[in-house]
C-alpha cells in the first residue's frame, strides 16, 4: 500500500496531489482505507501504527488512539473503514505482526469499531465472527446500515469461524452471513445485491496458488447458489454491482478484463480488456 493518499480527478482520471499518511518524524504507517466524513476530512486507517490519522485540506490535523483495541503486539492492524451516519465504522484484523510466518495469522476474532466523528472518544467495540477483517466495507444497496466485510482468516485453511460477517450498524452486531467450509475456501471480497442475492470473490486453500472463483450465495441461507467464473491463480481482483450484472476484474496474465456477469442467469454478458493495467478493485458510480 503506498504510503500517501491520492486525490484523483473522477472526470480526467488524473491523480490531482497526495496527501501524506505519516508525519514526517514517524515511520511507515502502511495506509490501508481512507473515509471522508461530513466535513470533508479524510480518515486513514494505518496498518503499522496504532493511530488513526485524520487529514484535512492535505495535513494531518488529529490522530486517534485505537492502541487500546490492539492485541498482544501492540497494534490493532486497522484495514477498512467506513463513514455514514456520523460514525466512522473501522475494521480491525487482530494479527500477530510478530510471526515468524510471511502472512501474519490472527489471534482471535476480528472486531469493527463504531467511532463517532464528532466526538472520537466515543468509540464502541463490535465484535466480529469471523477472523482478519480483509479489503473494504461494502454497504448493501437496499439497506445502507448493512456492510459486508469478508473475514478470510489464514488464506491457506478452511474454518468454522472465517467467511463473510455482515455488519449491523444500527442494531450495533455482527454476524457470520456464509462460512469457509460452504464457500470451499476464503472470501477476499464481497457484496450484497439483495436480502437473497450475495456474490463473493473466494481464494482456494492451496499454499502459493490460491486460485479465485467468483461465487453466487444466498445470505438467507448460508449457501452458493452458483459459480459464475474460476481462475488457475490468486487473478480475480475487483468486485461490483452495474445493474443486472455483477463486474468482476480478472488479472489473468495475458488477458486481463473486467468481466460482466447476468445476475439472472449467470452467464457471463460481455466484458471489457484492460487497456493499460490489469484491475485491482472495482466501484460502481452513482
Amino acid at each position: 500500500m503506498h504510503q500517501n493518499a491520492p486525490h484523483q480527478d473522477p472526470v480526467a482520471l488524473r491523480i490531482l496531489r497526495t496527501f501524506r499518511a505519516h508525519a514526517p518524524f514517524e515511520a511507515r504507517s502502511n495506509p490501508q482505507d481512507a473515509a471522508v466524513d461530513a466535513e470533508g476530512r479524510l480518515w486513514v486507517t494505518r496498518f503499522d501504527h496504532p493511530t488513526l490519522a485524520i487529514l484535512s485540506g492535505g495535513d494531518r490535523v488529529d490522530t486517534i488512539d485505537l492502541g487500546p483495541f490492539a492485541d498482544a503486539d501492540g497494534l490493532p492492524e486497522m484495514a477498512a473503514i467506513h463513514i455514514s451516519g456520523g460514525r466512522a465504522y473501522v475494521a480491525l484484523q487482530k494479527l500477530d505482526t510478530g510471526a515468524a510466518a510471511a502472512i501474519y495469522p490472527p489471534t482471535g476474532p476480528g472486531a469493527v469499531l463504531s467511532i463517532a466523528t464528532a466526538d472520537p472518544s466515543d468509540i464502541l467495540q463490535l465484535p466480529l465472527s469471523g477472523r482478519n477483517p480483509f479489503n473494504h466495507f461494502s454497504p448493501a444497496p437496499y439497506d445502507p446500515s448493512l456492510l459486508v466485510v469478508p473475514t478470510p482468516g489464514l488464506f491457506d485453511a478452511v474454518s468454522l469461524e472465517d467467511g463473510i460477517d455482515l455488519v449491523d450498524t444500527v442494531a450495533g452486531a455482527a454476524r457470520q452471513l456464509v462460512g469457509e467450509p460452504a464457500l470451499g475456501g476464503s472470501a477476499t471480497e464481497a457484496l450484497l445485491a439483495a436480502p437473497d442475492e450475495g456474490y463473493a470473490i473466494v481464494a482456494g486453500p492451496e499454499e502459493g496458488v490460491n486460485p479465485t472463483r467468483v461465487v453466487a450465495f444466498n445470505p438467507k441461507t448460508g449457501q452458493l447458489t452458483r459459480t459464475l467464473a474460476t481462475a488457475a491463480g490468486f487473478y480475480h481482483w475487483g468486485l461490483a454491482l452495474a445493474g443486472r450484472h455483477v463486474a468482476v476484474g480478472d488479472r489473468t496474465p495475458g488477458s486481463a478484463r473486467i468481466l460482466f456477469f447476468d445476475r439472472a442467469t449467470g452467464a457471463l454478458g460481455g466484458e471489457i480488456p484492460a487497456q493499460q493495467m490489469a484491475p485491482v478493485s472495482l466501484r460502481a458510480l452513482p
